[in-house]
């Protein structure tokens, strides 16, 4: 296996670890943590992810990275909506049932969609192995759930983001660091999904 693909994997597996880390602590401490349920639903759907993605880069044939990338889409859609959802109740915006449960209407279908695609074809068009690169790469030709997929993620992201910044007045200096380290953690994967989305081709492992 090439060496910058072994740290790569590693890379992605420690990202992994810590993550259950959290999502294990979080568990631990649940009935002294206002809030924790979905912190932990939100580090064990980056657990899924990180796990599946890291195995997905040791696969040696198409079957098996669409299976993995199957396993991938279990947690990967839920990470947005959660991570919005710890940014409401951070900032004491509480929703009811109804509307919570409807943000997990897209990430399911996206799931679902993902798990079926060689029937349809909604999410990808086409997937190909490309030849004679040191590392596992997926040529993709998106389909059109994939499109809304982004959107929708993009948005969730977008939201939290312009939801702490609207705040930034209001919090006291003493609570601004906490805001801080939210704001960037919204910025960096918005940020991300933003190019992901315009890089409409292509895209791969």
């Amino acid at each position: 296996m090439d060496s910058s693909l072994t740290a790569y994997i590693a890379l992605v597996s420690v990202s992994g670890v810590l993550n259950l880390f959290l999502c294990l602590y979080a568990y631990s401490r649940r009935k002294h943590l206002r809030g924790s349920s979905i912190f932990i639903l939100y580090t064990f759907a980056i657990t899924i992810y990180c796990f599946a993605y890291a195995i997905a880069l040791t696969s040696s044939s198409m079957e098996q990275m669409l299976f993995w990338t199957t396993i991938q889409y279990i947690g990967m859609p839920a990470a947005s909506p959660l991570g919005l959802l710890i940014v409401l109740q951070f900032l004491g915006v509480e929703w009811n049932r109804k509307k919570k449960a409807a943000l997990f209407i897209i990430p399911s279908i996206s799931f679902l969609l993902v798990a079926t695609n060689e029937f349809h074809h909604l999410f990808y068009k086409s997937m190909n192995v490309r030849e004679g690169m040191s590392l596992p790469f997926v040529d993709i030709e998106i389909g059109l759930w994939y499109v809304v997929h982004g959107i929708f993620t993009f948005s969730c992201m977008f939201y939290a983001f312009l939801s702490l910044l609207i705040k930034w007045r209001e919090t006291l200096r003493s609570y601004r660091l906490q805001l801080l380290v939210l704001l960037f953690g919204q910025l960096v994967p918005m940020t991300t999904a933003f190019f992901i989305l315009n890089w409409c081709n292509t895209s791969g492992y």
